[in-house]
């Protein structure tokens, strides 16, 4: 579903992650105008890499060298020194040694800070478990995913960033919605023979848990409507918000909306 071009970032993460003692001054950037590519990688001496990637105006952000892991998606907790824990899935890529942010703007930014960073992958489930847990020290400069960004016309800050992240995968309930999405198949995507696809959003969650200022974040193909039909369906949505493991109002809520021909 995630398609070639995905397949292809991991050829170009093969290339670029040689297992050598990461820079402790900037990214490595490597900018090709024939593949309207520009990638920011830092690679680890343990065999991990990060890679944050603009190819023709798509923006990806791929971390390599876990565990393998079978299924579409894995959970993953990224936290950066003191900054406030983002957990979410993250779309495999070939086994599930390599992952596929599905908020890339958002954690190539989390990325620009130097610290320490912590991530944790785990199965995608109902009440997940990190099985593997990372420290990866990020370098002191972030020019080069600032390049990146910029590549891709995406602003180095955004004031959604410093929200509050609600980690629904750690509702103690069967299921963290008091009334789910309903979302329909877009015509668009119908019209083109396209027969699966996914979008990812992110929501600010309101008083009574509706989900307010919803936006896409990713979507598999921008041009079948995917990102579209999730955020119209997102608005009768509506979150738990009293009790434990609840949702706070003015958390951010980041969720995937998968679309399949019935």
């Amino acid at each position: 579903m995630i398609g070639g071009v995905l397949l292809s970032l991991i050829a170009w993460g093969v290339a670029l992650a040689a297992p050598v003692q990461a820079s402790e001054d900037d990214w490595d950037l490597v900018v090709d105008p024939a593949q309207r590519l520009t990638t920011a990688s830092i690679a680890y001496s343990s065999g991990q890499s990060i890679m944050v990637t603009c190819r023709a105006g798509d923006l990806n952000v791929i971390v390599r060298g876990l565990n393998p892991d079978a299924g579409l998606s894995r959970y993953a907790e990224v936290a950066i020194d003191q900054q406030p824990l983002d957990a979410q899935n993250w779309f495999h890529l070939g086994d599930g040694a390599a992952v596929l942010s599905g908020t890339p703007a958002f954690h190539a930014r989390q990325f620009r800070s130097s610290g320490v960073l912590g991530f944790g992958v785990g199965s995608s489930e109902l009440h997940p478990r990190v099985a593997q847990r990372l420290v990866m020290d990020l370098p002191d400069r972030s020019e080069g995913v600032d390049q990146v960004l910029t590549a891709c016309g995406v602003p180095l800050s955004d004031p959604r960033d410093s929200l509050p992240r609600w980690n629904s995968f750690a509702f103690p309930g069967d299921s963290p919605w008091v009334r789910m999405a309903r979302p329909e198949f877009p015509a668009a995507a119908a019209a083109a023979g396209i027969e699966t696809g996914f979008a990812v959003s992110s929501c600010i969650v309101g008083p009574r848990g509706e989900l307010l200022e919803c936006r896409v974040e990713k979507e598999s193909d921008p041009r079948a409507g995917f990102g579209s039909a999730a955020v119209r369906a997102l608005r009768s949505a509506r979150v738990v918000v009293d009790g434990e493991g609840g949702a706070v109002p003015g958390q951010v809520l980041v969720g995937t909306m998968r679309f399949q021909v019935q």
